[in-house]
């Protein structure tokens, strides 16, 4: 019995990845709306051998036209009625300007916006190797230390090809140094 027992823990595929920028802080979730407010650089941190990673990219995700290696800084205000003033500069020049709404646009808890979250079901699909569950989410807003901070982290729990139990956790995050 002990030996079905090792066999079964043995094939139980787990795996947890993190990354991050060195002295990567942890998101400050005490924080409000108008903490955001500021000047940001738009090439983030994600620590060693990492590909860039743009603000602007996570801003703006669907602008096919907007170059975000060109963009300098991110630059963040908070107007009336809850409404953040976004603005791509390049060195002084404006290259995109949008204002997106509380509620509408994005959701703020604890201290961070939430950009994206989604889970479901794989493996209902054709070529979908994995039947089980799966769950992702992005969230942006402030470290510890007043930087902007970008998470994505994600997890999935099933059967490989029905016969090889896995379960795998990642999340990597970003730093987004402030200027000011």
């Amino acid at each position: 019995m002990k030996k079905y027992i090792l066999i079964i823990f043995v094939s139980f595929i787990t795996c947890c990845v993190s990354s991050g920028p060195i002295n990567n802080a942890e998101f400050d979730s005490g924080g409000n709306l108008s903490d955001l407010q500021g000047v940001y650089r738009n090439k983030g941190d994600a620590g060693e051998g990492t590909l860039p990673i743009y603000l602007s990219r996570v801003i703006w995700a669907d602008d096919k036209e907007l170059v975000h290696e060109n963009i300098d800084t991110i630059e963040v205000l908070e107007s009336e009625n809850n409404v953040l003033i976004v603005k791509a500069m390049s060195e002084k020049k404006l290259l995109k300007e949008e204002q997106f709404q509380l509620g509408k646009d994005f959701l703020f808890e604890n201290g961070s916006i939430t950009i994206d979250r989604e889970g479901g079901v794989a493996g209902f699909k054709g070529g979908e190797p994995m039947l089980g569950l799966y769950y992702g989410s992005t969230s942006l807003g402030l470290d510890q230390k007043g930087h902007g901070k970008l998470r994505s982290s994600g997890a999935a729990v099933g059967m490989v090809y029905l016969f090889l139990p896995l379960a795998l956790g990642a999340q990597d995050d970003v730093r987004f140094e402030r200027i000011r």
